[in-house]
């Protein structure tokens, strides 16, 4: 329920807004509401290879310290994919939002099926289904880590920052040129 309140009060509040004078400028106004997005959103292009595999080790090691061995070669395979193919990160997210469907349903039918006591031992019989689950967070972990990297990697250098992009310093003017702008 909290949820759905997070979800209904900013549109509740522009609705009943919307009789209100606009905002002054430096107040927050309209432009601070969340908006909806598309699991089929695509941020910024592929990372580099080195970038790509960098990623895949991390979350690879990851999987592999917080789940098991097959856990962390998935999750390590689908993160280098989704860095380097320009619709890996929709496979991600579908791979996410799947493994917590195939969970859920496994739980359900298999308690339907067999009809088990809830007790003490009842979580250890959908062992199967913890794998499941694991993958689905870190799979969505996993996006949400390489939708900053790739949206980082689109992003034009700021020209108002001194040392925008690679770090290095810009390259020194040529003899003639001149900062200053005399009338």
């Amino acid at each position: 329920l909290a949820c759905l309140a997070l979800i209904l009060l900013p549109l509740l509040r522009r609705h009943r807004g919307a009789t209100q004078e606009p905002a002054e400028p430096g107040e927050p106004g309209d432009d601070a509401l969340p908006m909806g997005a598309s699991p089929l959103h695509r941020d910024g292009p592929v990372l580099s290879l080195a970038s790509s595999l960098i990623a895949g080790v991390v979350a690879g090691v990851l999987g592999l310290l917080f789940g098991s061995l097959v856990l962390g070669a998935v999750l390590g395979l689908l993160t280098f994919v989704a860095a380097r193919v320009s619709w890996g990160q929709v496979v991600l997210r579908a791979t996410s939002i799947g493994m917590f469907a195939a969970a859920a349903g496994f739980i359900v039918l298999k308690q339907y099926r067999n009809d088990y006591v809830v007790d003490f031992n009842w979580v250890g019989r959908f062992e199967t289904a913890h794998a499941w689950a694991l993958l689905a967070v870190f799979a969505l972990v996993a996006s949400v880590v390489l939708d900053g990297l790739r949206t980082r990697a689109g992003s034009a250098p700021d020209p108002a920052l001194p040392f925008s992009g690679s770090g290095a310093p810009p390259p020194p003017a040529g003899p003639g040129s001149s900062d200053r702008s005399d009338p």
